[in-house]
């Protein structure tokens, strides 16, 4: 006889199983704070409170952290798939920001430390969104 038509398999023992995959799931999608970044002929561990911001330049990106600056080849999409929006977001087509660095917002730009970065009325709903706060 099949072992599994010994046992039914209720709806709460389902519900239960799938509550406990998505627990896992979600704390360690919640727990990852690195990425690897291939630079050169090496992968780099870069953690994600190190970002300040990224900066597209044609085919490259470069990720500018507290005390380096790293090229890479990956795409702005990698790093949307790779890094959650709440960390990291993008504001325009050529940058994405980290939203823990921003010093202020002042018009359609960002100051990080001494950069002013800008932000396009594509990506403005959405950073607002996550920052919580109404821009006039």
């Amino acid at each position: 006889m099949w072992p599994f038509l010994l046992k039914p398999f209720t709806f709460e023992r389902f519900l239960t199983a799938v509550d406990k995959v998505q627990s896992n799931l979600s704390s360690k999608q919640s727990e990852k704070n690195f990425i690897f970044i291939k630079t050169e002929y090496r992968l780099e561990k870069l953690f994600l409170n190190e970002i300040l911001y990224i900066e597209g330049m044609r085919d490259y990106r470069r990720i500018h952290t507290v005390n380096k600056k790293i090229m890479t080849l990956k795409t702005f999409n990698d790093f949307e798939r790779e890094i959650p929006a709440t960390r990291i977001c993008r504001v325009h087509k050529s940058y994405m920001v980290s939203l823990d660095k921003i010093d202020s917002i002042e018009r359609n730009r960002i100051r990080i430390k001494e950069t002013m970065i800008p932000m396009s009325e594509t990506y403005k709903k959405k950073f607002i969104s996550l920052i919580g706060e109404p821009l006039a």
